[in-house]
């Protein structure tokens, strides 16, 4: 995801976005729980990245934090999901992947509160939130192979902002 984001804000907002950034010493963590612990303690005040379902948990515990959904968009990526090559029971995990992407498979996956993964299908209904997926502006790379291209640039980027 956080190569999604580099990427898509920098076509935004310009190649110097990320050093600007780089400026307010931004944290990275291994984990959504150590962002959103941060979060509630006030010991951090904005998360630049995070997931819906880590905001909703937390907020549900009574953690005063709100989701704030620029007008610009939110970068995002999608879940993959698929059969390898020489998998061990290919005809199990095609099975798998008619439900996962089945309506009721779907809707498992966007209304379980641990996950909440928006389905881009019209007849799943709303997250719990109320909200679908199509309620927010999402921003995807357009041209793919400029994305893939673009991750070494990116790890070194990334590496240097967050000191490492």
């Amino acid at each position: 995801m956080q190569h999604s984001q580099w990427y898509m804000l920098r076509k935004l907002y310009g190649n110097d976005f990320w050093q600007e950034f780089a400026k307010q010493r931004p944290k990275g963590f291994d984990a959504r729980a150590q962002l959103f612990d941060r979060l509630a303690k006030g010991e951090d005040r904005v998360c630049a990245l995070s997931e819906y379902a880590g905001y909703i948990l937390y907020q549900e515990k009574g953690a005063d934090i709100d989701f704030v959904s620029p007008a610009d968009g939110l970068p995002a990526i999608a879940i993959y999901i698929g059969v390898v090559n020489r998998a061990p029971h290919p005809e199990a995990a095609k099975l798998f992947l008619d439900w996962a992407l089945s309506k009721r498979g779907q809707q498992i996956y966007q209304n379980q509160k641990i996950l909440l993964y928006g389905s881009v299908r019209a007849d799943t209904g709303p997250m719990p939130t109320g909200k679908r997926l199509a309620d927010f502006k999402l921003l995807f790379p357009t041209d793919w192979n400029d994305y893939v291209a673009s991750h070494p640039v990116f790890v070194k980027e990334w590496n240097s902002i967050m000191g490492l």
